[in-house]
């Protein structure tokens, strides 16, 4: 009969441990463990567990940089900890190949399944081969950059901001792990999660990081028995890390699963899909698996989202205490990248972060001190001796610790625990000085050095560049800051700041009010409601706005590129029209802009076949030609001769609704001509456009009573649409006496490609009679061509010709090219015998897209999704929700077109071998993108190159002093006040 049980022993156990850690803390004078029989130095460890890193210092310090630990006889954790820079660069670099991750690390961490920082080997090898190829890729630096600048530019800024004005304490280290975390999952899922916004979203995968390394630190510091049981019992530190992995598994797999689908048709570089075509081509087992792919990503998202957050936080708070080192990189920032001692708010790019030596030394100095991973664990595969001298056998685990290292007095000299960026400038050239890695380790050593060292460093020094020259940090007063007990040197009690003062003003978000919503700054700002828009997404990239609460009118803002191409491109199906479009566009009827499914390829079909004949692209020209020597040259001449004022956008308006009319119907109406006659339908259009962006930004109740009561902007659009359907009802009735009176087909022959005959004579073929369709149909298409042909291309050549006399170097240079490609009729006047000259004038044909891009002819289009979704933003839509997409906004935005992006620049759409240089439909959107992508966009550039180069070749225009130049607020960006002129000619000196 066994004297003892388990249950007696391990009483037995536990009370020799608590008499061992209390007689330890009356008897201790060293810092160094006493080795007790049975437990060895677990009491000690146990003791100083709530300062673990500051206890492993204290002992390396006292023991000379190498201290051999004890565990428990039945642990198996006998260890040798070191901070000896020999020790590291031999463990590290030179015999490398001896001290593998090893079994007992995979163990520990093996919620990283096969990642790169469990992995050994060949799967290592494969890992960091792939990451290295795609981190070297160009495109992904671009990537990097615009994923970076617009977290900052739509994420952290506004969210400091936020909590400035409101003057309440914030924790910056959340804020931080918050933007690392959604940079990173950009960057490695090419998903926007949106943890970092003003509420501050509970997201379990986001927390999961800060619960997953506190648990991983204690299973390197207790007996892999205790916390395996703990695991089992699902209790403790186990029992948040079995959470964790749930919650990783449940945000990374959706999206593996996602872009598997979709990564397939996707343009765009995207490094889960070029990691997955890697893993095929190398034929990499488990190669294309799901659950080879989450771990692969939950790797790089611990490496991307703790390292740099952490390393900020330190930063941010070394800096706010040492004021002599926050007034040199101020200093630094204003001298070398020419920033101002103004007011106004500014961001750094990568080129401009590089410049900053001092704030480099200084994030170094922080890493030095507070290095984000903590230390690293090693086993040799084989028995070996270390240059210190220790003998380290199989079941022994090597801790390097670099926390302690950044400590060490022998390493980094007697200033070793203050906080000096000017040790890491050089005297002699005033550059970064370097240090050995073996002795600096933030980013690792040796073969397994940090691949995404400069991409931290990139990260760092944009974000940290931004908040010190926009922001000054006071840190809440006795606010405890120490380490956590984490493998990610993390603040225990986070970074918490109260007075948290803004340096310099950007614009605000509009308030939220009870009941009203933010109508109220809507209406205080309609007269510029476009630049608003643009002031709103600047701050925000995409942005919720609340409407009355009764009316349940939220609509989801955006200009960001990536819910762009995801709501006109890769989810194309599931954003419609819909049927709230169709009650606001119910002017256009079932013609091709609210069509949906069949209705609407059928009529997409028809139109790109009619466009895209090469006679029909030749009756085009020859209308534009014509009607530019008949109409628009005359009146021109005409202002010049008599010295009179002329308006520029009224010109165009009657020059495109005249060819869009002869195009469409094959009737001119003669609006343009010197007398410029009164055209009731020609102003209904205009009316038209107004009253329909009011449908827009006001609640359906409100602009459906105006409808029904006959007031305000509702009146006016009846009016327009009655004597708009007049108009065309008239056209189509000529066409029909047209085609019974004489031969379709011969009538085709006779030069008469308008769009109205040639749909009549498709009908006929396809067996049909035109008579067999009713006028309303025919009335619903052709409204929906004239309303394309018209207005796009007057509001263009508008504000074409307002950006050109402001920049007359650029005027200069378009009317060499035209004199030099093109030639001249016997009358002086410009000659196109095909379309082919003008794909020639590729510098006009850059200034033509700059002010697309600027003012795109239609500045805001309107979706709703059929299923509730997510965008790339991390914003979620339900369906029949309104989503509106801001193109005129996009143009201005910092983020997509760089720091000119408001500067009239056509050099930038001619590529280096004098071609146009394309630029995605997703980021210029001028022409819609994807499915619905505008047909005549090619015929577009035809007329606006004849017009604009017979107008150049042949006059001047200056704008009238004084006169007021503004986008309206319509939804087709004409300008409010219209663009008074006077014309002079130009005389050829040659």
């Amino acid at each position: 009969m066994a004297i003892f049980g388990y249950p007696e022993f391990f009483l037995i156990l536990l009370c020799i441990i608590i008499f061992c850690f209390f007689r330890t803390r009356s008897w201790q004078k060293s810092f160094l463990p006493t080795d007790w029989p049975l437990v060895g130095m677990l009491p000690g460890i146990l003791r100083n567990a709530h300062r673990i890193h500051d206890f492993a210092t204290d002992l390396l310090d006292e023991s000379g940089g190498t201290f051999e630990v004890k565990g428990p006889w039945f642990g198996d954790m006998d260890m040798v900890v070191t901070c000896d820079p020999a020790n590291i660069h031999y463990i590290l670099s030179k015999n490398f190949a001896n001290y593998p991750k090893g079994p007992e690390f995979r163990k520990i961490f093996d919620i990283l399944g096969d990642g790169i920082f469990n992995a050994d080997s060949e799967l290592w090898e494969f890992h960091r081969r792939t990451t290295l190829s795609i981190m070297s890729n160009a495109k992904f630096h671009i990537f990097l950059e615009r994923a970076v600048w617009y977290k900052v530019e739509n994420g952290l800024i506004p969210v400091l901001d936020y909590f400035v004005e409101r003057g309440v304490k914030v924790d910056l280290q959340d804020i931080l792990q918050r933007f690392t975390f959604d940079s990173i999952c950009k960057l490695v899922l090419n998903y926007d999660p949106g943890s970092l916004s003003i509420d501050l979203p509970y997201i379990p995968c986001e927390k999961a990081f800060n619960d997953a390394v506190e648990a991983l630190l204690h299973r390197h510091i207790l007996p892999e028995s205790i916390w395996k049981l703990q695991k089992w019992l699902g209790i403790g530190k186990e029992k948040k890390l079995i959470k964790a992995w749930e919650a990783f598994d449940q945000f990374i797999y959706p999206r593996v699963s996602h872009e598997k689908v979709i990564g397939e048709q996707d343009e765009d570089f995207n490094f889960l899909t070029a990691f997955r075509k890697a893993c095929k081509e190398k034929n990499v087992a488990p190669g294309d698996s799901i659950d080879f792919l989450r771990d692969a990503f939950l790797n790089l998202m611990l490496a991307g989202r703790d390292t740099t957050s952490t390393s900020l936080t330190w930063l941010l708070w070394l800096v706010s205490t040492n004021s002599s080192a926050e007034s040199k990189i101020l200093e630094e920032i204003e001298k070398k990248l020419h920033a101002k001692k103004d007011k106004k708010w500014r961001f750094f790019d990568v080129e401009e972060s590089r410049k900053l030596v001092y704030l480099h030394g200084a994030i170094c100095e922080s890493l030095r001190l507070f290095p984000p991973v903590a230390f690293e664990h090693k086993a040799p595969l084989q028995q070996d001796t270390i240059p210190s001298g220790h003998c380290i056998n199989q079941n022994k685990k090597v801790l390097l610790s670099f926390y302690s290292m950044g400590r060490m007095e022998k390493i980094w000299g007697k200033d070793c625990l203050e906080f000096k960026p000017e040790r890491w400038i050089s005297d002699e050239r005033g550059g970064i000085k370097h240090e050995p890695s073996f002795k600096f380790p933030a980013f690792n050593a040796g073969p397994r050095t940090c691949l995404g060292k400069e991409m931290s460093f990139i990260q760092m020094k944009m974000v940290a560049a931004t908040i010190f020259y926009n922001y000054h940090i006071q840190v809440v007063e006795n606010h405890p800051i120490s380490p956590n007990d984490s493998i990610i040197i993390q603040m225990k009690h986070g970074l918490k700041v109260r007075n948290f003062n803004a340096k310099r003003k950007r614009s605000s978000l509009p308030t939220n009010w009870p009941v009203l919503g933010m109508i109220p700054a809507l209406i205080v700002n309609a007269h510029r409601f476009h630049d608003y828009l643009t002031e709103l997404l600047q701050i925000t990239g995409t942005f919720w706005f609340k409407g009355l609460w009764f009316t349940n009118s939220e609509i989801l803002l955006t200009s960001d590129p990536a819910n762009v191409h995801y709501i006109l491109s890769k989810n194309f199906p599931n954003f419609t029209k819909g049927p709230e479009f169709k009650k606001i566009f119910d002017i256009l009827g079932d013609g091709i802009f609210n069509a949906e499914s069949e209705s609407w390829k059928n009529q997409r079909r028809t139109v790109m076949s009619l466009i895209n004949h090469h006679r029909f692209q030749k009756f085009i020209a020859t209308i534009s030609q014509n009607k530019v020597e008949e109409g628009l040259i005359p009146v021109l001449e005409n202002a010049a001769k008599m010295g009179k004022e002329v308006d520029l956008q009224e010109l165009f308006q009657r020059f495109t609704f005249d060819s869009a009319c002869i195009m469409v119907l094959g009737h001119d109406p003669a609006s343009l001509c010197i007398d410029l006659p009164h055209l009731p339908y020609e102003k209904a259009f205009a009316d038209a456009e107004e009253a329909l962006l009011y449908r827009h930004v006001l609640p359906e109740t409100y602009w459906k009573l105006e409808k029904w009561l006959q007031i305000g902007k509702e009146k006016k659009l009846s009016e327009a649409k009655e004597i708009v359907d007049q108009f065309l009802m008239h056209c189509i009735s000529l066409k029909r006496q047209k085609v019974k009176s004489m031969d379709l087909i011969a009538e085709h022959k006779n030069e008469d490609f308008a769009f109205l005959t040639s749909y009549m004579k498709a009908v006929e073929e396809n067996g049909d009679a035109p008579d067999h369709i009713s006028d309303d149909v025919w009335k619903d298409t052709m409204l929906n061509l004239i309303f394309a042909g018209k207005d796009t291309i007057s509001a263009t050549l508008t504000w074409f010709f307002w950006l050109l006399s402001t920049h007359p170097i650029e005027e200069k240079k378009i009317r060499e090219e035209i004199k030099k490609n093109l030639q001249v009729n016997e009358k002086g006047k410009l000659k196109f015998s095909n379309t082919e000259e003008l794909k020639k004038l590729v510098y006009l044909h850059g200034a033509l897209c700059e002010s697309l891009r600027l003012f795109p002819p239609v500045a805001l289009q309107h979706k709703a999704p059929i299923k509730p979704d997510i965008l790339p933003s991390g914003h979620q839509i339900k369906p029949n929700m309104k989503t509106v997409l801001s193109f005129y906004s996009m143009g201005r935005m910092v983020s997509i077109w760089g720091k000119d992006c408001l500067e009239f620049k056509p050099e930038r759409w001619i590529a280096e071998q004098g071609r146009i240089k394309h630029e995605p439909s997703f980021k210029f959107t001028a022409f819609n993108a994807g499915p619905r992508s505008c047909l005549g966009k090619e015929m577009t550039f035809i007329q606006m190159k004849i017009v604009a180069a017979s107008i150049i070749s042949s006059f001047h225009f200056q704008v009238v002093k004084s006169h007021a130049i503004a986008p309206s607020n319509s939804i087709v960006l004409h300008m409010k006040h219209g663009m008074k002129v006077t014309v002079s000619k130009i005389f050829d000196e040659s």
